[in-house]
């Protein structure tokens, strides 16, 4: 623990934080005897090639609220268990046994989200200056600070993973103020306008928000892969006027398969990424109410199957991102090989 009159400008910022966020949700007046608030601030040599984060999903759903255009984000993430946390909230041992800021951390726990091995400005490297805040920035100007829930950790694999639940309310269902990109569909017609009345007339494509949530570093698990050591990002996309809500994924930081017993297809390792439409049941496929246009009817309700792929630097917006090589993923059914 360190005295804040010690600690540099960037912690204090930090223990700020930390001290609104609490305000803010009425920790301090709902703390019971069962479980301890902690505002604490560690400080770890760290080499510029550390890092904890294992793997995170960032997915929305529509919400009726007082206010429209609002949605609940959720953040999964997983993490390195063993690595030296900022506690918000610490809970009691099942077993009665005492805990210090040194313990692991358990189902229960509520982590705060820093600077892990301060990124710099650009984000794609881990350097002793730049910007201890990670969060999630919703596109608008809005960001909030990450505090993740444990919700199930691995000892022996050294990892823990939690989620982290917030609402915001956008101004508009999608991103109105964006360059106007407007769209000459073959058969349709509209009559030409300029000025305000142009939008009410042309047929155009919506720019939607886009929620991100990025920092420094991948866990260093092995140094030939999963981009050790470098930034990571995960971003997902709104409009309103066309999906209630983003696909939800659930998998583990750590997926076990076994070794293949030949060179044959069939006995290639194989798993699914699990993921689906928050709001359609069973294995139906979502549909998509405006496909992103206004003023032209012609794509409105149309099926928008869920389909996957192996991300690389362009689709995630991250400089020195590289796609595993040697895997690919299915584009209709999510199986990975």
């Amino acid at each position: 623990r360190v005295s804040p009159s010690r600690i540099s400008s960037w912690a204090q910022e930090q223990v700020q934080a930390l001290l609104v966020s609490i305000a803010h949700r009425g920790w301090v007046s709902k703390m019971r005897a069962t479980s301890v608030l902690y505002f604490v601030l560690w400080f770890a040599a760290l080499e510029a090639v550390a890092g904890s984060y294992r793997y995170g999903t960032l997915s929305w759903k529509h919400v009726e609220a007082e206010r429209p255009n609002t949605v609940e984000f959720e953040l999964i993430t997983a993490w390195t268990r063993s690595f030296k946390w900022v506690y918000v909230k610490q809970v009691d041992s099942p077993d009665g046994s005492a805990r210090t800021l040194d313990s692991p951390p358990i189902v229960g726990d509520v982590l705060r989200v820093t600077g892990l091995t301060f990124a710099d400005e650009t984000g794609t490297k881990s350097t002793e200056m730049g910007s201890s805040s990670i969060v999630v920035k919703t596109g608008d100007g809005a960001q909030y600070f990450v505090d993740v829930q444990v919700t199930a950790y691995s000892a022996s694999e050294d990892w823990v993973m939690g989620n982290f639940t917030f609402r915001h309310s956008y101004a508009t269902p999608y991103d109105a103020d964006a360059p106007f990109t407007p769209i000459y569909p073959a058969d349709f017609s509209y009559e030409a306008a300029t000025g305000e009345d142009l939008a009410a007339n042309q047929p155009f494509k919506h720019t939607p928000w886009v929620a991100t949530f990025e920092g420094c570093c991948r866990a260093q698990v092995d140094s030939n892969v999963n981009n050790g050591g470098k930034a990571y990002k995960v971003h997902t996309m709104l409009d309103l006027t066309d999906r209630n809500n983003a696909p939800a994924a659930r998998t583990l930081p750590v997926i076990t398969v076994p070794v293949a017993g030949s060179a044959m297809p069939e006995e290639q390792p194989m798993f699914y990424v699990m993921a689906k439409d928050q709001f359609t049941p069973g294995r139906l496929d979502p549909t998509a109410m405006s496909s992103t246009t206004s003023n032209y009817p012609g794509d409105d309700h149309a099926p928008a199957p869920l389909k996957y792929m192996l991300a690389d630097a362009a689709a995630l917006q991250l400089e020195g991102y590289m796609p595993p090589s040697g895997v690919a993923v299915h584009r209709d059914t999510g199986m990975v090989t």
